[in-house]
Protein backbone atom coordinates (compact mmCIF):
# COMPACT_ATOMS: atom_id res chain seq x y z
CA UNK A 1 0.00 0.00 0.00
CA UNK A 2 3.05 2.29 0.83
CA UNK A 3 4.62 1.91 -2.17
CA UNK A 4 1.48 1.66 -4.14
CA UNK A 5 1.31 5.57 -2.46
CA UNK A 6 4.44 6.37 -3.08
CA UNK A 7 4.47 5.21 -7.16
CA UNK A 8 0.91 7.55 -7.11
CA UNK A 9 3.04 10.43 -5.70
CA UNK A 10 5.97 9.86 -8.27
CA UNK A 11 3.52 10.12 -11.05
CA UNK A 12 2.04 13.43 -9.81
CA UNK A 13 5.74 14.97 -9.97
CA UNK A 14 6.49 13.70 -13.30
CA UNK A 15 5.78 17.15 -15.41
CA UNK A 16 8.24 18.39 -12.94
CA UNK A 17 10.93 15.25 -12.66
CA UNK A 18 11.12 14.70 -16.62
CA UNK A 19 12.03 18.31 -17.64
CA UNK A 20 14.95 18.57 -15.02
CA UNK A 21 16.37 15.07 -16.04
CA UNK A 22 16.48 16.23 -19.38
CA UNK A 23 18.02 19.79 -18.87
CA UNK A 24 20.67 17.82 -16.53
CA UNK A 25 21.15 15.93 -20.40
CA UNK A 26 21.23 18.56 -22.26
CA UNK A 27 23.70 20.07 -20.11
CA UNK A 28 26.13 17.02 -19.73
CA UNK A 29 25.60 16.55 -15.98
CA UNK A 30 23.78 12.93 -16.89
CA UNK A 31 24.96 9.93 -19.52
CA UNK A 32 22.86 8.46 -21.77
CA UNK A 33 22.42 4.70 -21.14
CA UNK A 34 19.82 3.54 -23.80
CA UNK A 35 20.85 -0.04 -23.22
CA UNK A 36 20.19 -0.67 -19.76
CA UNK A 37 17.02 -3.08 -19.43
CA UNK A 38 15.53 -1.19 -22.48
CA UNK A 39 15.47 1.86 -21.04
CA UNK A 40 12.85 0.33 -18.18
CA UNK A 41 14.61 2.40 -15.52
CA UNK A 42 13.29 5.97 -16.97
CA UNK A 43 9.80 5.16 -17.83
CA UNK A 44 8.37 6.01 -14.31
CA UNK A 45 9.04 9.73 -16.16
CA UNK A 46 7.86 8.60 -19.69
CA UNK A 47 10.87 8.45 -21.33
CA UNK A 48 12.08 5.44 -23.25
CA UNK A 49 14.91 5.90 -25.62
CA UNK A 50 15.32 3.96 -28.57
CA UNK A 51 18.76 3.92 -28.80
CA UNK A 52 22.05 6.34 -28.06
CA UNK A 53 21.70 8.02 -31.03
CA UNK A 54 20.49 12.04 -30.78
CA UNK A 55 20.40 15.14 -32.47
CA UNK A 56 19.55 18.33 -30.49
CA UNK A 57 17.47 21.38 -31.86
CA UNK A 58 16.78 25.02 -30.05
CA UNK A 59 13.80 26.96 -31.08
CA UNK A 60 14.28 30.57 -30.15
CA UNK A 61 10.95 32.04 -30.12
CA UNK A 62 11.80 35.79 -31.80
CA UNK A 63 8.23 37.17 -31.37
CA UNK A 64 4.40 36.44 -30.43
CA UNK A 65 3.23 39.35 -31.29
CA UNK A 66 1.48 37.99 -34.72
CA UNK A 67 -0.10 34.94 -32.31
CA UNK A 68 -0.89 37.83 -29.84
CA UNK A 69 -1.19 41.34 -30.03
CA UNK A 70 -0.51 41.90 -25.81
CA UNK A 71 1.50 39.04 -25.00
CA UNK A 72 1.45 38.07 -21.07
CA UNK A 73 3.05 35.03 -19.47
CA UNK A 74 0.35 33.01 -19.89
CA UNK A 75 0.66 33.67 -23.62
CA UNK A 76 4.33 32.90 -23.49
CA UNK A 77 3.46 29.51 -21.68
CA UNK A 78 0.93 28.58 -24.63
CA UNK A 79 3.58 29.45 -27.41
CA UNK A 80 5.98 27.07 -25.64
CA UNK A 81 3.38 24.55 -25.45
CA UNK A 82 2.53 24.38 -28.81
CA UNK A 83 6.06 24.76 -30.17
CA UNK A 84 6.92 21.62 -27.65
CA UNK A 85 3.90 19.33 -28.55
CA UNK A 86 4.78 20.28 -32.25
CA UNK A 87 7.84 19.61 -32.05
CA UNK A 88 7.49 16.05 -30.49
CA UNK A 89 4.73 14.81 -32.91
CA UNK A 90 6.36 15.96 -36.30
CA UNK A 91 9.50 13.79 -36.18
CA UNK A 92 9.23 10.59 -37.56
CA UNK A 93 8.40 6.71 -36.56
CA UNK A 94 10.16 4.91 -35.44
CA UNK A 95 12.28 8.03 -34.16
CA UNK A 96 11.15 9.88 -31.36
CA UNK A 97 11.56 13.42 -30.02
CA UNK A 98 10.91 14.63 -26.14
CA UNK A 99 11.07 18.67 -25.61
CA UNK A 100 12.13 20.54 -22.57
CA UNK A 101 11.55 24.73 -22.08
CA UNK A 102 15.14 26.10 -21.34
CA UNK A 103 13.89 29.66 -21.13
CA UNK A 104 10.67 31.75 -21.34
CA UNK A 105 11.55 32.53 -24.93
CA UNK A 106 13.50 29.06 -25.64
CA UNK A 107 12.69 24.98 -26.13
CA UNK A 108 15.11 22.41 -26.81
CA UNK A 109 14.06 19.66 -29.03
CA UNK A 110 16.13 16.17 -28.23
CA UNK A 111 15.58 13.82 -31.85
CA UNK A 112 16.45 10.20 -30.67
CA UNK A 113 16.71 7.81 -33.72
CA UNK A 114 16.53 4.05 -34.32
CA UNK A 115 20.16 2.40 -34.38
CA UNK A 116 19.38 0.82 -37.63
CA UNK A 117 18.64 4.09 -38.94
CA UNK A 118 20.46 6.62 -37.30
CA UNK A 119 22.74 7.27 -40.09
CA UNK A 120 19.41 9.25 -41.85
CA UNK A 121 19.48 11.69 -38.40
CA UNK A 122 20.57 14.75 -40.22
CA UNK A 123 17.93 14.18 -42.82
CA UNK A 124 15.15 13.53 -39.97
CA UNK A 125 16.73 16.44 -37.98
CA UNK A 126 16.88 19.00 -41.56
CA UNK A 127 13.02 17.53 -42.62
CA UNK A 128 11.95 18.05 -38.63
CA UNK A 129 13.50 21.60 -38.51
CA UNK A 130 11.57 22.74 -41.96
CA UNK A 131 8.35 21.49 -40.99
CA UNK A 132 8.66 22.85 -37.65
CA UNK A 133 9.43 26.11 -38.20
CA UNK A 134 6.75 26.70 -40.95
CA UNK A 135 4.16 25.04 -39.16
CA UNK A 136 4.28 27.13 -36.73
CA UNK A 137 4.88 30.56 -38.32
CA UNK A 138 2.06 29.94 -40.90
CA UNK A 139 -0.65 28.17 -38.97
CA UNK A 140 0.31 29.99 -34.92
CA UNK A 141 1.81 33.00 -36.31
CA UNK A 142 4.80 32.75 -33.91
CA UNK A 143 8.24 33.83 -35.07
CA UNK A 144 10.97 31.42 -33.95
CA UNK A 145 14.43 31.04 -35.40
CA UNK A 146 15.93 27.24 -35.22
CA UNK A 147 19.33 26.08 -34.64
CA UNK A 148 20.34 22.50 -35.22
CA UNK A 149 23.26 20.24 -33.65
CA UNK A 150 24.75 17.46 -35.68
CA UNK A 151 24.19 13.95 -34.64
CA UNK A 152 26.10 12.51 -32.37
CA UNK A 153 25.82 8.85 -30.64
CA UNK A 154 27.26 7.63 -27.68
CA UNK A 155 26.85 8.57 -23.35
CA UNK A 156 27.78 12.40 -24.04
CA UNK A 157 25.62 12.34 -27.31
CA UNK A 158 22.91 14.68 -26.18
CA UNK A 159 25.08 17.47 -24.61
CA UNK A 160 27.23 17.37 -28.04
CA UNK A 161 24.88 18.01 -29.83
CA UNK A 162 23.31 20.68 -27.69
CA UNK A 163 26.58 22.85 -27.43
CA UNK A 164 26.57 22.68 -30.76
CA UNK A 165 22.94 23.63 -30.83
CA UNK A 166 23.89 26.78 -28.82
CA UNK A 167 26.62 27.37 -31.02
CA UNK A 168 24.59 27.73 -34.17
CA UNK A 169 22.01 30.37 -32.38
CA UNK A 170 25.06 32.38 -31.49
CA UNK A 171 25.24 33.05 -35.05
CA UNK A 172 21.43 34.74 -35.12
CA UNK A 173 23.22 38.13 -34.73
CA UNK A 174 24.68 37.68 -37.97
CA UNK A 175 22.53 35.69 -39.70
CA UNK A 176 19.33 37.42 -38.32
CA UNK A 177 15.86 35.77 -36.64
CA UNK A 178 13.40 33.78 -38.90
CA UNK A 179 15.93 31.25 -39.82
CA UNK A 180 17.53 27.66 -39.80
CA UNK A 181 21.09 27.52 -38.49
CA UNK A 182 23.00 24.55 -38.79
CA UNK A 183 26.10 24.04 -37.16
CA UNK A 184 27.86 22.38 -39.66
CA UNK A 185 27.07 25.58 -41.90
CA UNK A 186 29.12 27.65 -39.28
CA UNK A 187 32.46 25.74 -39.59
CA UNK A 188 33.70 27.85 -42.42
CA UNK A 189 34.16 31.09 -41.15
CA UNK A 190 36.29 34.27 -40.80
CA UNK A 191 37.89 35.47 -37.75
CA UNK A 192 38.11 38.93 -38.72
CA UNK A 193 36.04 41.73 -40.18
CA UNK A 194 36.09 44.88 -42.89
CA UNK A 195 36.29 48.10 -41.51
CA UNK A 196 39.63 49.56 -42.65
CA UNK A 197 41.23 52.76 -41.64
CA UNK A 198 40.35 55.18 -44.54
CA UNK A 199 36.98 53.61 -44.89
CA UNK A 200 36.47 55.35 -41.34
CA UNK A 201 38.04 58.48 -42.29
CA UNK A 202 35.23 58.54 -45.39
CA UNK A 203 33.09 57.96 -42.71
CA UNK A 204 34.06 60.56 -40.61
CA UNK A 205 34.44 63.14 -43.33
CA UNK A 206 30.86 62.77 -44.49
CA UNK A 207 28.97 63.14 -41.03
CA UNK A 208 31.04 66.41 -40.58
CA UNK A 209 29.93 67.60 -43.53
CA UNK A 210 26.50 66.75 -43.37
CA UNK A 211 26.55 64.25 -46.31
CA UNK A 212 24.22 62.38 -44.25
CA UNK A 213 23.14 60.10 -47.63
CA UNK A 214 26.78 59.17 -48.45
CA UNK A 215 26.95 58.40 -45.02
CA UNK A 216 24.57 56.10 -45.38
CA UNK A 217 25.30 54.40 -48.08
CA UNK A 218 28.54 53.67 -46.66
CA UNK A 219 27.18 52.39 -43.59
CA UNK A 220 25.05 49.97 -45.81
CA UNK A 221 28.52 48.96 -48.01
CA UNK A 222 30.37 47.71 -44.36
CA UNK A 223 27.22 45.94 -43.33
CA UNK A 224 27.25 43.97 -46.93
CA UNK A 225 30.61 43.23 -46.69
CA UNK A 226 30.69 41.85 -43.18
CA UNK A 227 27.39 40.23 -42.79
CA UNK A 228 25.54 39.05 -46.03
CA UNK A 229 28.14 36.46 -47.13
CA UNK A 230 27.02 35.04 -43.41
CA UNK A 231 31.06 34.23 -42.80
CA UNK A 232 31.65 36.69 -39.95
CA UNK A 233 31.48 35.11 -36.15
CA UNK A 234 29.16 37.00 -33.58
CA UNK A 235 32.12 37.97 -31.80
CA UNK A 236 33.81 39.88 -34.59
CA UNK A 237 30.50 41.19 -35.67
CA UNK A 238 29.96 42.76 -32.35
CA UNK A 239 33.66 44.15 -32.35
CA UNK A 240 32.79 45.32 -35.63
CA UNK A 241 29.65 47.49 -34.43
CA UNK A 242 31.59 48.91 -31.50
CA UNK A 243 34.43 50.74 -33.58
CA UNK A 244 31.77 52.02 -35.93
CA UNK A 245 30.18 53.25 -32.40
CA UNK A 246 33.79 53.93 -30.98
CA UNK A 247 33.94 56.20 -34.39
CA UNK A 248 30.49 58.12 -33.81
CA UNK A 249 32.09 58.99 -30.47
CA UNK A 250 35.03 59.93 -32.28
CA UNK A 251 32.81 62.75 -34.26
CA UNK A 252 31.10 64.52 -31.26
CA UNK A 253 34.52 64.35 -29.27
CA UNK A 254 36.36 66.27 -32.28
CA UNK A 255 33.35 68.83 -32.82
CA UNK A 256 32.69 69.61 -28.96
CA UNK A 257 29.40 68.73 -29.37
CA UNK A 258 27.24 67.13 -26.60
CA UNK A 259 26.15 63.55 -26.70
CA UNK A 260 23.06 64.98 -24.31
CA UNK A 261 21.80 67.28 -26.87
CA UNK A 262 22.14 65.14 -29.72
CA UNK A 263 20.64 61.33 -28.08
CA UNK A 264 19.17 62.99 -24.67
CA UNK A 265 20.57 62.19 -21.11
CA UNK A 266 18.71 58.77 -20.64
CA UNK A 267 21.00 57.05 -23.64
CA UNK A 268 23.65 55.20 -22.88
CA UNK A 269 24.94 54.76 -26.67
CA UNK A 270 26.64 51.45 -26.84
CA UNK A 271 24.24 49.40 -24.42
CA UNK A 272 21.54 51.47 -26.98
CA UNK A 273 23.33 49.48 -29.58
CA UNK A 274 23.88 46.36 -28.03
CA UNK A 275 20.68 45.91 -26.42
CA UNK A 276 19.19 44.97 -30.32
CA UNK A 277 19.48 41.10 -30.68
CA UNK A 278 20.21 40.95 -34.46
CA UNK A 279 23.03 42.70 -36.67
CA UNK A 280 20.42 44.10 -39.34
CA UNK A 281 18.59 45.55 -36.20
CA UNK A 282 22.25 46.79 -34.96
CA UNK A 283 22.62 48.52 -38.22
CA UNK A 284 19.38 50.07 -38.57
CA UNK A 285 19.88 52.23 -35.36
CA UNK A 286 23.57 52.83 -36.22
CA UNK A 287 22.55 54.38 -39.60
CA UNK A 288 19.50 56.46 -37.39
CA UNK A 289 22.25 58.08 -35.33
CA UNK A 290 24.76 59.11 -38.20
CA UNK A 291 22.04 60.46 -39.87
CA UNK A 292 20.69 62.39 -36.50
CA UNK A 293 24.14 63.35 -35.81
CA UNK A 294 24.72 64.34 -39.66
CA UNK A 295 21.80 66.41 -39.77
CA UNK A 296 23.33 68.16 -36.52
CA UNK A 297 25.86 69.35 -38.10
CA UNK A 298 24.56 70.91 -41.05
CA UNK A 299 21.74 72.32 -38.02
CA UNK A 300 24.81 73.86 -36.56
CA UNK A 301 25.69 76.22 -39.38
CA UNK A 302 24.73 79.56 -39.30
CA UNK A 303 22.41 80.11 -42.44
CA UNK A 304 20.59 76.50 -41.92
CA UNK A 305 20.11 77.60 -38.01
CA UNK A 306 18.41 80.77 -39.55
CA UNK A 307 16.08 78.77 -42.14
CA UNK A 308 15.43 75.99 -39.39
CA UNK A 309 14.69 78.36 -36.54
CA UNK A 310 11.85 80.10 -39.11
CA UNK A 311 10.62 76.90 -39.94
CA UNK A 312 9.86 76.02 -36.51
CA UNK A 313 8.49 79.19 -35.52
CA UNK A 314 6.06 78.78 -38.76
CA UNK A 315 5.22 74.84 -37.66
CA UNK A 316 4.67 76.18 -34.28
CA UNK A 317 2.12 79.32 -34.80
CA UNK A 318 0.35 76.87 -37.73
CA UNK A 319 -0.25 74.11 -34.42
CA UNK A 320 0.44 75.19 -31.29
CA UNK A 321 -4.06 75.03 -30.66
CA UNK A 322 -2.95 71.14 -31.06
CA UNK A 323 -3.28 69.59 -27.92
CA UNK A 324 -0.25 66.94 -29.03
CA UNK A 325 1.78 70.00 -29.65
CA UNK A 326 5.15 69.98 -27.42
CA UNK A 327 8.74 69.13 -28.47
CA UNK A 328 7.59 65.43 -29.15
CA UNK A 329 5.51 66.59 -32.07
CA UNK A 330 8.25 69.09 -33.00
CA UNK A 331 10.64 67.02 -33.35
CA UNK A 332 8.52 64.11 -35.21
CA UNK A 333 8.23 66.76 -38.10
CA UNK A 334 11.46 67.76 -38.55
CA UNK A 335 13.21 64.07 -37.85
CA UNK A 336 14.83 64.93 -34.92
CA UNK A 337 15.34 64.20 -31.23
CA UNK A 338 13.62 66.01 -28.98
CA UNK A 339 16.48 66.73 -26.69
CA UNK A 340 18.46 67.85 -30.13
CA UNK A 341 15.21 70.11 -30.38
CA UNK A 342 15.15 71.91 -27.39
CA UNK A 343 19.00 72.62 -27.36
CA UNK A 344 19.05 74.26 -30.48
CA UNK A 345 15.41 76.48 -29.68
CA UNK A 346 17.09 77.60 -26.88
CA UNK A 347 20.72 78.24 -28.56
CA UNK A 348 18.78 80.53 -31.28
CA UNK A 349 16.02 82.30 -29.67
CA UNK A 350 17.06 82.49 -26.87
CA UNK A 351 13.84 80.99 -24.68
CA UNK A 352 12.58 77.38 -24.37
CA UNK A 353 9.91 76.00 -27.14
CA UNK A 354 7.54 74.49 -24.65
CA UNK A 355 7.50 78.50 -22.73
CA UNK A 356 7.15 79.86 -26.62
CA UNK A 357 4.26 77.59 -27.02
CA UNK A 358 2.77 78.52 -23.56
CA UNK A 359 2.90 82.26 -24.57
CA UNK A 360 1.23 82.04 -27.93
CA UNK A 361 -1.81 79.70 -26.66
CA UNK A 362 -2.12 82.28 -23.28
CA UNK A 363 -2.50 85.07 -26.20
CA UNK A 364 -4.89 83.48 -27.93
CA UNK A 365 -6.42 82.60 -24.59
CA UNK A 366 -6.41 86.80 -23.36
CA UNK A 367 -8.49 87.36 -26.80
CA UNK A 368 -10.81 84.53 -26.10
CA UNK A 369 -11.73 85.71 -22.92
CA UNK A 370 -13.59 88.93 -24.46
CA UNK A 371 -16.15 86.57 -25.24
CA UNK A 372 -18.49 86.15 -22.49
CA UNK A 373 -19.97 83.28 -23.43
CA UNK A 374 -16.74 81.07 -23.17
CA UNK A 375 -15.85 79.37 -20.32
CA UNK A 376 -11.98 78.96 -18.65
CA UNK A 377 -12.59 75.08 -19.58
CA UNK A 378 -13.52 75.80 -23.07
CA UNK A 379 -10.79 78.65 -23.93
CA UNK A 380 -8.59 76.08 -22.37
CA UNK A 381 -9.68 73.20 -25.04
CA UNK A 382 -9.81 75.69 -27.90
CA UNK A 383 -5.81 76.99 -26.89
CA UNK A 384 -4.60 73.37 -26.46
CA UNK A 385 -4.97 72.46 -23.34
CA UNK A 386 -7.10 69.01 -22.40
CA UNK A 387 -7.61 70.28 -18.70
CA UNK A 388 -8.46 73.62 -17.36
CA UNK A 389 -6.23 72.75 -14.42
CA UNK A 390 -2.89 72.89 -16.56
CA UNK A 391 -4.50 75.62 -18.47
CA UNK A 392 -4.91 77.91 -15.11
CA UNK A 393 -1.26 76.95 -14.33
CA UNK A 394 0.51 78.11 -17.17
CA UNK A 395 -1.71 80.97 -16.88
CA UNK A 396 -0.82 82.27 -13.95
CA UNK A 397 2.65 81.39 -14.67
CA UNK A 398 2.74 83.93 -17.49
CA UNK A 399 0.48 86.53 -16.62
CA UNK A 400 1.03 86.44 -12.77
CA UNK A 401 -3.25 85.97 -12.15
CA UNK A 402 -5.37 83.49 -12.35
CA UNK A 403 -7.83 83.64 -15.65
CA UNK A 404 -10.60 84.04 -13.39
CA UNK A 405 -8.63 87.26 -11.76
CA UNK A 406 -7.57 88.64 -15.47
CA UNK A 407 -11.57 88.51 -16.52
CA UNK A 408 -12.54 90.62 -13.86
CA UNK A 409 -10.06 93.21 -14.15
CA UNK A 410 -10.80 92.88 -17.92
CA UNK A 411 -14.14 93.17 -17.56
CA UNK A 412 -13.87 95.78 -14.97
CA UNK A 413 -11.85 98.09 -17.51
CA UNK A 414 -13.84 97.50 -20.08
CA UNK A 415 -16.95 99.34 -17.63
CA UNK A 416 -14.78 101.79 -17.16
CA UNK A 417 -14.20 102.70 -20.64
CA UNK A 418 -18.15 102.37 -21.90
CA UNK A 419 -18.61 104.58 -18.38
Amino acid sequence: HTEKNLRSLLAQQTPVIRPNFLLRLLRGQMDVDASREGGQSLRFMDITFVSDDFSVMVVQLDSIARFNAEPSEEQWALARFIVSNIGTDLIEYPHKAFAVELDRDRVAIVCNFTAEQAEGGERVTRELATALKGMIEERFKIDVTVAVGLPHSGAKSISESYAEAASALEFRIVKGGGTIIYFQDITDVHSHYYYPVDIEVQLINFVRSGDADHALQLLDTIYAMNFESGSITPEYGKCLFFNITSTYLKIMNATGMDQNDILGPDIDLVKDIFSYETAEGMHKRMKRLYEILAESMVADKSGHSAQLLQDMDQFVDEHFTDSNMGLGMVADHFDMTPQYVSTFYKKQSGINLSDHIAKKRIELAKRHMADKEFTNAQIAQLVGYTSDVVFIRAFKKIEGVTPGKYRELVMSCVSDETG
